[in-house]
């Protein structure tokens, strides 16, 4: 037979297609939003991951970059501080008081906390919550799902306590956010175990947090920050009514939900702070006023003397306004200074007014800027600029004293020499004779720096007693001497007697004819000689 035909020849193969061109690339990520109210600071976090996410690290915070964070607590009905001293930072912050009624395994609590989980994401507080960065309830109840532990919410009671224990063993970054304690033999409630994972112990949860990121930027002043305080009230208190609503009809009733934040402790610690500037100011000038009372012995002159430093106050916090700053806690503790600093000046000016043997007031004020004028204005110098390198600090309280100071010490030069001096020019008290010859006294109270300064024993019972006053006036100092009573009384009593002993040392001494010096009344006449000494005025008893 006829072979085959051979088979046709074979096409030759195509030539391998090239490769593909590369693909443009993706255009970057839209922005992520900003935080509603401050459109000004940078972007914000990109919205919560809605699957199962651990708490955020903590991060180095910086202003405009970050934002504050907010706590839920559940089952948490206040802090017991009645052990705890405010004065002793070693002391215990207090212990936590749980409700003893909180039962988290009940299917209407696990329902309603799963609820304010969505109460946090939805519109209406969208201006209050940025991302909630953990909500144990919604996580829990994912985790579940996916592990095949049945339908949300977990039955019976022994059922969700496993899974709560399963949970926690497999992300033990949630050991922080749910408190387990173990149950005693007669069910009550002994140590707290907060990391057991053990289900063969009874145990009970005693309070769930929620952690959520705020729209509030970090470091926000304390007065803005009440606004967002009374907002988080207000969500507070509207999700409190819906969850009530949606376990209504039940046996259940809705447990104790606590709302917390180290933004809100600030706002409160800056509100006191700032509220006790305007009453330590008005305190500081009173015993300013009184001190210059004391050293000069004239109520016209202290009158006088307290318009100048107000006036000081008053422009440095105008000065403060008007650059921008905001009273905050920095500031609050920074102007506590500021009163004392401004009252040294005019003081000087003032006994040296008072202790000058010129009759007239105009000659009185020109010879005390003649006597106190150039160590006035040289002390005022060196303090301004030993303190100018503060500015270079990087601690805010101290960056804060070196521009307080500064123009403290401008104010007090300008204000002393340019509105003092001419108000006791205008206004002070005109010296007279006090009918021994030449001694020009200028007031009724002339004697009292006498009374109280005249010798070293008059002098150091003055300061014991001022002292003894304040320490029992400070809150911190009483808080000591309480603490301490015995041993505070015996110290001032033994002290008191020992400075009265000396006193009638010195009087005894006085009685026989010995000379002590007294320091109130070295002054020179209108002709530069010593003149006489002065009396110790009319109504100031001789002791």
């Amino acid at each position: 037979p006829p072979s085959p035909p051979p088979p046709p020849p074979k096409s030759p193969s195509p030539p391998p297609n090239p490769s593909p061109p590369p693909s443009p690339p993706s255009p970057p990520p839209p922005p992520t939003p900003r935080a509603p109210q401050y459109p000004n600071f940078p972007a914000a976090p990109p919205p919560v991951d809605p699957g199962l996410r651990p708490p955020a690290p903590p991060v180095t915070k910086t202003n405009g970059t970050n934002f504050e964070n907010v706590e839920f607590v559940w089952g948490l009905v206040t802090v017991e501080r009645s052990a705890s001293s405010s004065m002793n930072p070693f002391s215990s912050d207090g212990d936590p008081v749980y409700d003893a009624n909180f039962d988290a395994a009940h299917p209407s609590f696990q329902i309603a906390a799963h609820r304010f989980c969505e109460l946090l994401t939805e519109k209406d507080a969208s201006h209050l919550v940025m991302q909630v960065e953990s909500c144990f309830m919604k996580q829990l109840e994912v985790w579940g799902t996916k592990n095949g532990y049945g339908e949300f919410p977990y039955l019976p009671e022994g059922n969700f306590l496993t899974v709560v224990a399963a949970f926690i063993l497999e992300n033990p970054s949630y050991s922080d956010v749910v408190g387990l304690e173990l149950l005693e033999d007669d069910g009550g409630a002994g140590d707290e175990c907060r990391n057991s994972t053990s289900t063969s112990e009874k145990v009970r949860i005693s309070y769930l947090r929620m952690m959520v990121r705020s729209t509030t930027p970090w470091n926000v002043p304390g007065t803005e920050l009440v606004r967002s305080y009374d907002d988080w009230m207000e969500f507070l208190s509207s999700s409190k009514l819906a969850l009530a609503k949606l376990v209504f009809g039940t046996s259940f009733a809705l447990p104790s939900l606590q709302i917390t934040g180290p933004m809100f402790v600030r706002m409160a610690t800056e509100r006191a702070a700032v509220g006790g500037v305007v009453a330590s100011i008005a305190i500081s000038t009173a015993f300013a006023v009184a001190s210059v009372l004391a050293f000069t012995g004239n109520a016209v002159v202290a009158a006088l003397a307290t318009v100048s430093l107000v006036a000081i106050v008053v422009s440095v916090l105008g000065v403060f306004s008007l650059a921008g700053w905001s009273l905050g806690i920095v500031e609050a503790v920074s102007i506590t200074i500021l009163v004392g600093l401004s009252c040294d000046f005019s003081l000087h000016l003032a006994e040296a007014f008072t202790t000058s043997g010129h009759e007239k007031r105009e000659l009185r004020a020109k010879h005390a800027v003649g006597k106190v004028g150039k160590p006035v204005v040289a002390a005022g110098f060196t303090t301004f600029f030993a303190v100018i390198p503060m500015l270079g600090c990087t601690i805010r309280v101290l960056n804060k004293f070196g521009a307080i100071i500064p123009a403290c010490i401008v104010f007090s030069l300008f204000f002393s020499l340019h509105l003092f001096v001419p108000l006791l020019m205008v206004f002070g008290p005109d010296g007279h004779t006090d009918g021994t010859g030449g001694k020009q006294t200028t007031g009724f109270l002339v004697g009292l720096p006498s009374v109280l300064f005249r010798t070293s024993a008059r002098r150091g019972l003055f300061f014991l007693g001022t002292g003894t006053f304040f320490c029992l006036v400070v809150p911190s100092t009483r808080a000591i001497a309480g603490e301490n009573l015995a041993v505070f009384v015996a110290v001032v009593v033994g002290t008191f007697v020992g400075m009265y002993v000396w006193l009638r040392i010195e009087r005894a001494r006085e009685e026989v004819g010995g000379v002590i010096p007294d320091p109130t009344r070295g002054h020179r006449d209108a002709a530069g000689t010593p003149g006489t000494a002065r009396s110790s005025g009319i109504g100031v008893p001789q002791l």
